[in-house]
């Protein structure tokens, strides 16, 4: 006969096996928290996103030349119009290839109304392990990750829908503000990679002058030049260098 004593110790030892692992994958999936960050704003001031105790937070990555940056930066803007009471927005760019300057003219252009800054040296971008422009963070009050990714599916490399099927970054501020978890915390970003600062190696048998930029010339500069259909240039090394990562990219994924 089955030993039903046994039976029960099994069920309790089951049972209390499950909870250590639910237990322990809820401590895995902890939030995580952010440190105050600070950029240098565009007119040369100090700019810091740091906890509100009563409002959430929207870090909002993006690039000057990016042309899914730029398609979404006048829906960056309208939102947050229209979360001002409860959210801040804070425009980050973390581009090697884009000054203060471009950047400047860019929050211009798009009318964005929050503190938008540079991310000198991609510290803030590889303290949060940013990969693209578009990309946003969206912090709590304490200043813990509650959602991280795209701003919505409408655009992608190759795709404009006429409308997005998924507003990822709206249902998730949406989400916060009623008191909710986000339901779905995270997604892939699209847009462009993000121009990191690449450490220069002196020795190199290939130089921009020598090999790169004549690679270019033949191939690239007649559209990647400025006021033609490219959207960045590539016969100037800061610009060619900062999109060096993307440039792989669209060759590997045949897009170029």
């Amino acid at each position: 006969m089955v030993n039903r004593q046994n039976i029960a110790r099994s069920k309790s030892a089951f049972i209390a096996v499950l909870i250590f692992v639910l237990g322990s994958a809820s401590i895995g999936q902890a939030q995580q928290q952010v440190d105050p960050i600070v950029v240098i704003g565009v007119s040369g001031e100090k700019i810091e996103a740091a906890p509100h105790k009563e409002r959430f937070t929207v870090l909002y990555f993006t690039g000057i030349e990016c042309p899914l940056a730029r398609l979404y930066a006048p829906r960056v803007a309208k939102l947050s119009e229209a979360y001002a009471k409860d959210v801040q927005f804070f425009g980050i760019n973390s581009n090697q290839q884009d000054s203060s300057a471009e950047f400047a003219e860019f929050v211009k252009e798009f009318q964005l109304k929050f503190p938008c800054g540079k991310d000198f040296n991609n510290i803030v971008a590889d303290q949060l392990k940013v990969k693209r422009t578009p990309e946003v963070i969206v912090l709590d009050q304490e200043f813990s990750i509650r959602y991280r990714g795209r701003i919505d599916d409408q655009y992608s490399p190759g795709i404009a829908r006429s409308a997005p099927k998924r507003n990822d970054l709206k249902i998730a501020i949406d989400e916060l503000l009623a008191g909710k978890s986000v339901t779905q915390s995270e997604t892939e970003p699209e847009g462009c990679l993000l121009g990191r600062v690449k450490k220069v190696n002196e020795n190199s048998e290939v130089t921009f002058a020598n090999q790169i930029s004549r690679i270019f010339q033949k191939n690239c500069v007649e559209c990647h030049r400025s006021g033609d259909i490219g959207p960045f240039a590539l016969n100037d090394y800061q610009e060619a260098v900062g999109w060096a990562d993307m440039i792989v990219e669209t060759i590997d994924n045949g897009r170029m």
